[in-house]
């Protein structure tokens, strides 16, 4: 018997089976295995947490609480399958709260961004920064305390870019505005993060860039550059009223 529970078939001795891994979801905190993961086994929110002071609302369900961290705990409302990778198919709740997350608990923000778009009245942004996990993280949206989308690297990834420039991340909308962030590398090692943002009221596109470099394994920001900037430009001197003549 202890022979046939062995890898390798019945009667071959062999390593005993790895234990399947119990993977967190990222939708709903809950733990699992892949092989219980059915339709159904997973229950998130498919709308945005908002509110502030003591009234924290889901768009999805009208469920809250009395402050955002007890709102963020309640059970969801939507069914589906555990996913335990962040992703973009579709809205949950926890996506948002990741983003925040990664700013909130940021150890560095090297680079923030943030343009008025006098078309749709909101203010594309971007930060990007070190994560509380060693991580290099990009945050981009459309709306400040909006979910958007994100993207994190390790330095591992980072110091094997085949790349001389790759877009790590891409939004952008039919009203006119865009945002786009690249990694650019030389020697197959990143070396700077440059930030797009242009707005539906603007022809000229904020563009930022950081430099970027390596202390060991440790990812480290360099200078911070303004690239383009769509502000009307300032006079190098006040103006003063002529003489009459």
């Amino acid at each position: 018997d202890q022979v046939a529970a062995l890898e390798g078939g019945e009667g071959t001795p062999g390593k005993p089976k790895e234990p399947e891994p119990i993977l967190t979801c990222v939708q709903c905190s809950a733990e699992y295995k892949e092989s219980e993961n059915a339709e159904g086994s997973c229950k998130y929110h498919a709308g945005q947490l908002k509110g502030v002071g003591h009234n924290f609302k889901y768009s999805c369900c009208n469920k809250g609480g009395r402050n955002y961290d007890s709102a963020r705990d309640l059970p969801g409302c939507t069914k589906g399958k555990h996913r335990s990778k962040h992703h973009t198919e579709y809205f949950y709740a926890g996506y948002y709260f990741h983003m925040n997350d990664l700013s909130r608990k940021a150890k560095q923000l090297w680079l923030t961004m943030d343009l008025k778009d006098h078309v749709t009245e909101c203010c594309e942004w971007a930060e990007v920064g070190l994560s509380d996990e060693g991580k290099v993280f990009i945050l981009v949206g459309s709306v400040r305390n909006a979910c958007g989308t994100c993207a994190e690297f390790s330095s591992e990834e980072l110091k094997q870019c085949k790349e001389e420039s790759f877009t790590a991340l891409q939004m952008s909308d039919s009203v006119g505005w865009a945002i786009k962030a690249e990694i650019q590398s030389s020697d197959s090692e990143a070396n700077a993060i440059t930030v797009s943002i242009k707005s539906a009221s603007s022809s000229i596109p904020l563009v930022k860039r950081v430099g970027l470099h390596f202390a060991g394994d440790v990812p480290m920001p360099g200078k911070v550059e303004c690239l383009s900037d769509p502000s009307p430009a300032k006079p190098s001197a006040p103006y003063t009223i002529p003489e009459p003549t």
